[in-house]
């Protein structure tokens, strides 16, 4: 049996992919792979059913491929912990906006004034979630391009769950 070495591609290829080891390298990924990777990211759009769309593309595809699995998981955990921190930021929101209309006596002409710290939070929430939004943007693209990508803060708590 010969052997023959690898070639530079191959060395940079292994070295890349490390993780993917099972599948070989990176000219191994099928346009499927990229596919479901990059949707699990931008499923956060679709905000709780989108949570359950990865969900079901992890579940279904994970022995499929150690890159679907990959991604998979951690867009699952950055939607989840944009779905807990959103639900509890809109209960302050929703509390904070009745409290304000009753206590400042909107009714009687002073509530104007309780509009603008409303205002200001909806301007401020807006922003957030842009920057959110393009975040998981930005995953997926990286994901399209056959690439790993890792969350910041939450992804290596991700890894090893």
């Amino acid at each position: 049996m010969n052997y023959l070495p690898p070639t530079r591609l191959d060395l940079l290829l292994k070295y890349k992919y490390n993780e993917y080891k099972r599948e070989g390298s990176i000219l191994s990924l099928k346009s499927d792979d990229k596919i479901f990777a990059g949707l699990s990211h931008l499923a956060i759009f679709l905000d709780f059913i989108g949570t359950i769309a990865t969900l079901m593309i992890y579940i279904t595809k994970k022995d499929y491929s150690k890159f679907i699995e990959y991604h998979a998981k951690q867009a699952l955990g950055y939607q989840v912990v944009i779905l807990l921190i959103s639900w509890a930021i809109n209960l302050v929101f929703i509390g904070g906006a009745i409290g304000g209309f009753l206590g400042t006596g909107f009714i009687m002409g002073q509530g104007l004034l309780s509009i603008i710290p409303m205002v200001s939070l909806v301007g401020i929430r807006v922003v957030i979630s842009l920057m959110i939004y393009g975040y998981a943007i930005f995953a997926s693209l990286q994901a399209f391009q056959g690439e790993e990508f890792k969350y910041i803060v939450i992804g290596d708590f991700i890894d090893r769950l």
